[in-house]
């Protein structure tokens, strides 16, 4: 007989400084696989200090999801673009809002 299990409640939270040991674990983890690299490859000391720089000064919002463990990440990150006729047309069609609830 299948046992049914209750549903894991997944909650969505925007990372903190206190977040950045986990937020630079999540990131190297991520590079090592991207780049199949083997899991005990050491990155240069100096993208460590830049990715720390980034979580810490950049232009950009961390979210992470976790279901007592973190379970995904995602960083999006604010450009400004020039504004050409592109851009300009494709934001006229395909408005998006983001709302967060706190």
């Amino acid at each position: 007989m299948l046992s049914r299990e209750e549903p894991t409640m997944i909650i969505y939270r925007i990372a903190t400084k206190e977040d950045l040991e986990l937020l630079l674990d999540i990131r190297i983890e991520m590079l090592k696989i991207v780049n199949n690299l083997p899991l005990e490859y050491q990155f240069d000391k100096e993208l460590l200090v830049q990715s720390e720089k980034y979580f810490m000064n950049g232009n950009q919002t961390t979210v992470l999801a976790l279901d007592g463990d973190v379970i995904g990440c995602a960083t999006i990150c604010y450009t400004d673009v020039m504004p050409n006729y592109h851009y300009f047309v494709m934001f006229q069609l395909v408005p998006f809002h983001i709302q967060w609830e706190n």
